[in-house]
C-alpha cells in the first residue's frame, strides 16, 4: 500500500539519505585521472576538452546505432506488453549508464594526454548499480506500467534531449542547428540526453511507484547534480555557447519532477 494513503510514513531509502546523497555529490568534485599533471586551476579545462572529445564519439557510425536504441527506448511502453516494459527500460538505461559512464568521461584528445573523470563514472555507476537492483526486483515481482495523462508534458523536454539540435558556429561555439545532424549527433551517448529521454518515460508511465522507485529517485538526483553543474557551464562560464544550457533543462526539468514525484511517493509532502 502506498504511504501517502496508508497514513504511515515509508523507511527513508538508503539512496534518500542525506549522508549518500553527500557522498555522491563529492564524487562530482573528485580528482581527474590523467597522463600529464593536471593542475587544479585547470581541471575544469581538463573536464571540458573530455566532454567534447569523449571516446564514446570515435565511432561516428555507432552514433546513429545509439539514438535508435534511445528512441526505441521511450517507444517501449507502447511497443511491449506492460510487464515486459520496465524490464526493457530498466536494462537498457542500466547498460548504457555503464557503457556511457565510463567512455563518455574518457578522452585521449587533450592537452594532458589520456584524461578519465572518473568522479562523473563513479556516480553514473552507482545509479547503474540500484538500476540493476530494480530490475531484479521487477524481473522476480512483476511491474505493470501505467499512463499518466498529467504527465505527459515531459514530452516536450524528452523530444528537445532526444533530437539534442545543434550545431558549431563560425566562433567554434555551440549554436541551434535544427537539420539533418539530429538524426546523427551524439545523443545516443551523452548521459545528459539519455536520462531525461529514460527518466522522463519511465515518470510518464508511472515507474517511480513500486520496486523501481529507488532507482527512478536516485537517477533523479543525479541527474539535477549534472544539469545544475551544466547550467552553470553554459550560462555562466561558457555564455557563447548559450544553447548548450538550453539543451541541459530537460536534464534539470526532468531531474527535478522525479524527485518531487519520488518524494511524494514515501508520503513526505
Amino acid at each position: 500500500m502506498r504511504g501517502e494513503k496508508s497514513g504511515v510514513r515509508p523507511t527513508c531509502l538508503v539512496s534518500e539519505r542525506v549522508w549518500f546523497r553527500v557522498l555522491v555529490a563529492l564524487l562530482l568534485v573528485a580528482p581527474v585521472v590523467a597522463t600529464r599533471q593536471v593542475p587544479p586551476e585547470e581541471i575544469s579545462l581538463a573536464i571540458s576538452q573530455v566532454l567534447s572529445h569523449p571516446l564514446a564519439t570515435t565511432f561516428p557510425a555507432l552514433l546513429v546505432v545509439a539514438k535508435a536504441a534511445l528512441v526505441l527506448a521511450f517507444f517501449v511502453p507502447l511497443l511491449l506488453r506492460s510487464d515486459k516494459a520496465g524490464v526493457a527500460l530498466l536494462a537498457y538505461y542500466g547498460v548504457i549508464l555503464l557503457v556511457v559512464g565510463l567512455f563518455q568521461n574518457m578522452s585521449v584528445s587533450t592537452d594532458y594526454g589520456f584524461v578519465w573523470v572518473i568522479g562523473n563514472t563513479a556516480a553514473q555507476w552507482i545509479v547503474a548499480g540500484f538500476v540493476a537492483a530494480a530490475l531484479g526486483r521487477v524481473r522476480k515481482d512483476g511491474m505493470s506500467l501505467e499512463l499518466h495523462p498529467e504527465r505527459t508534458w515531459m514530452i516536450v523536454p524528452i523530444a528537445l534531449a532526444l533530437l539534442e539540435p545543434y550545431g558549431v558556429g563560425e566562433a567554434g561555439n555551440l549554436v541551434p542547428a535544427f537539420d539533418l545532424g539530429v538524426l546523427t549527433n551524439d545523443t545516443g551517448v551523452t548521459y545528459c540526453m539519455i536520462t531525461p529521454v529514460v527518466l522522463g518515460t519511465m515518470l510518464v508511465w508511472g515507474m517511480d511507484e513500486g520496486p523501481a522507485r529507488e532507482a527512478v529517485s536516485l537517477a533523479s538526483y543525479v541527474g539535477l547534480l549534472f544539469g545544475i553543474l551544466n547550467l552553470a557551464t553554459w550560462f555562466v562560464f561558457m555564455p557563447a555557447s548559450w544553447w548548450m544550457g538550453v539543451l541541459h533543462l530537460p536534464l534539470v526539468v526532468v531531474s527535478v519532477a522525479g524527485m518531487a514525484e519520488t518524494r511524494r511517493r514515501r508520503g513526505l509532502r
